[in-house]
């Protein structure tokens, strides 16, 4: 499957690429890891030193990413379930039978 475009390799495979709706304090840098990518790289002229040290900032901070992207994904997965059951709880037993038919379904 390849590194995505905007994450990078975990060792559960790439990560998914979250892009917030409206973005909030100053945008850094372009998204992934851009010193790598090469037109990137010849439109800066950056040079392979300052490549490599940004890769040892990456890889040195890699570990934290990882825990708080696994930790609000973990929330964000929690809201998700609280948010249906809700809305489940809106609908009487015979459209919770066909919802959860169709569901089914899909499978």
């Amino acid at each position: 499957m390849g590194a995505p475009r905007n994450g990078f390799m975990g060792d559960r495979g790439p990560m998914p690429t979250i892009q917030p709706l409206v973005r909030s304090g100053p945008q850094l840098g372009l998204p992934g890891r851009w010193w790598d990518d090469g037109k990137t790289v010849k439109h800066l002229n950056l040079r392979n030193d300052q490549q490599k040290k940004m890769d040892e900032i990456f890889n040195a901070n890699k570990g934290t990413l990882q825990d708080l992207f696994t930790l609000a994904r973990a929330d964000l997965e929690k809201e998700n379930a609280h948010i249906l059951m809700q809305i489940r709880q809106q609908m009487d037993s015979e459209q919770l039978n066909k919802l959860d038919s169709q569901i089914a379904g899909l499978r």
